[in-house]
């Protein structure tokens, strides 16, 4: 229905004392709701000092030493091993080519959720922990088979690849790396920019051809025919920034 309010909302409220929150600012939002027909959860509500943190939809926001971090949080980590073990797990002897097929959009996307945050170390350790797992499944696809032949027949050229025969040819599958996302933070629009203004045609479309550009050069090929780019895996971006623009 058009105009309808949402069922259910997250937001956050920040305020210079707790007393501030509790006596005024509370009251004037369940009042907000109760005139919409909501009301506010205390079980999910929260009241913290921002250098205690706290985790809003699957990030933790926390002030370190008087500097703003936002990383993933640990359950949001912790849910994604625990995925990317069950798929694992759960799919022994089956193709490996099937298996990245399963893989790649879990990785994919929760790394492109997260990659406009402090995330690159724990990228790194997350790529560590799909190896390890990705090693123990091969140990039980081939436990006849000596840990260099494993190696030469998934883990060649830095990643997890496997092939199969099709229509076009050799189709090659590689395994989407997320300790290769690169971060990229958010770039805040101007606060005078209106995009319904044509002085500010240029700095928009500025700002479109920038992401446009972003996106290509971040993308990882991880399904192709040939074995043309099979070496051509590392991704790296421009430094490029529009805060001069």
């Amino acid at each position: 229905m058009r105009g309808e309010f949402p069922r259910s909302t997250h937001f956050i409220i920040t305020s210079f004392s707790e007393e501030l929150i509790k006596t005024e600012i509370i009251p004037v939002v369940e009042d907000f709701f109760k005139e919409r027909g909501l009301t506010l959860s205390k079980e999910k509500s929260k009241i913290t000092h921002i250098t205690e943190g706290f985790d809003f939809l699957s990030q933790n926001i926390r002030k370190y030493k008087g500097k703003l971090l936002i990383r993933p949080s640990k359950g949001s980590v912790q849910n994604f091993k625990d995925k990317i073990k069950s798929l694992i797990r759960n799919n022994r002897g089956i193709p490996a080519h099937g298996l990245i097929r399963l893989l790649n959009p879990v990785i994919r996307g929760w790394s492109n959720y997260h990659k406009g945050i402090c995330a690159k170390k724990l990228f790194d350790k997350l790529g560590n922990f799909i190896f390890r797992q990705l090693k123990r499944w091969a140990k039980h696809q081939h436990s006849n088979q000596n840990r260099w032949w494993i190696f030469w027949q998934y883990f060649t050229h830095n990643h997890f690849t496997n092939t199969r025969e099709s229509k076009q040819g050799i189709q090659y599958y590689r395994l989407y790396r997320i300790s290769y996302v690169p971060i990229r933070y958010h770039i805040k629009i101007k606060n005078k920019a209106n995009p319904y203004l044509p002085e500010y045609d240029k700095y928009f479309s500025q700002r479109q051809k920038w992401r446009e550009d972003v996106a290509k050069k971040c993308r990882q090929i991880t399904t192709f025919v040939n074995n043309e780019t099979i070496n051509n895996s590392r991704v790296t971006c421009d430094k490029v920034s529009l805060r001069s623009a």
